[in-house]
């Protein structure tokens, strides 16, 4: 839901299917990549990003065609969770350099892809992070703010961080 793919959707996906894609899996003989090429399924690849090309070439060769809408949603849920859309032929080259993809990663192969920019609400715009923690709602808040605000705000806080008064709690406390 973070990355705006529904895995499901009307008259484009009416089954999903959730498989393990790591290394040994796509070096399985018996593995059956023909059922790529299933019409209205999304398929969900757990595991998928550090075989990315090896998958890509191996869906290609088992007749999914090139232009099929693929997602790399790399940390989904967490606060640096982000999202890479492109189609099995462009995602690889997409993510080869990118250093910050790091896993865990979830590969999202079908139709329903297509649609994400449509749902986020603005064309190649990524959907915005929910901030989960106190830090994360303030850091995003921060950069709309003015030089002038920001100043006031932090002899705010440098008043607060040098009261009396204030409990002095360490940083895994606090992320608590």
């Amino acid at each position: 839901a973070d990355a705006w793919v529904p895995l499901t959707y009307r008259k484009q996906a009416t089954e999903v299917r959730i498989l393990t894609m790591n290394p040994s899996a796509t070096k399985d003989p018996a593995f059956d990549w023909n059922q790529f090429v299933a019409p209205n399924v999304t398929f969900c690849l757990y595991m998928g990003l550090a075989v990315l090309p090896t998958v890509s070439e191996k869906l290609v060769a088992a007749g999914v065609p090139s232009d099929r809408p693929m997602a790399i949603v790399d940390r989904a849920s967490l606060g640096a969770s982000q999202t890479v859309s492109g189609t099995v032929g462009s995602l690889p080259s997409l993510t080869a350099a990118r250093t910050d993809l790091t896993g865990p990663a979830m590969v999202i192969l079908g139709d329903v892809v297509a649609i994400r920019d449509r749902l986020s609400g603005s064309a190649g715009a990524s959907p915005q992070t929910i901030p989960t923690t106190p830090k994360q709602a303030l850091s995003a808040s921060l950069t709309s703010m003015s030089q002038e605000d920001l100043i006031s705000l932090k002899a705010e806080i440098d008043t607060l961080l040098n009261s009396p008064t204030r409990p002095k709690r360490n940083a895994d406390e606090m992320a608590a």
